[in-house]
């Protein structure tokens, strides 16, 4: 994969190497495995599934980069900077 480099011209060859981790739990009934991260070469850039149980809740947190959440089945409410989308 080639990277360009956001703070100068130059592209970089940069090798992420992914995984299938085990779950880890987050909090009661929330479980993330991680697929892609720092850990594994990843600058800046993550991806994992996040399951969550019927009524569990994950209190509010910031991430360093962006987040995209795509809900594969069931509900759940999402409130990003004060903001709630159901």
């Amino acid at each position: 994969m080639f990277i360009q480099d956001q703070s100068s011209s130059q592209s970089r060859e940069e090798a992420i190497v992914s995984g299938n981790s085990a779950s880890s739990p987050l909090s009661g009934g929330v479980h993330l495995r991680e697929f892609v991260n720092a850990g594994r070469g990843a600058k800046g850039f993550s991806t994992g599934i996040v399951s969550f149980a019927a009524g569990a809740l994950l209190s509010y947190h910031r991430h360093p980069i962006s987040e995209a959440i795509i809900v594969l089945t069931g509900t759940c409410q999402i409130a990003v900077e004060g903001r709630r989308y159901l």
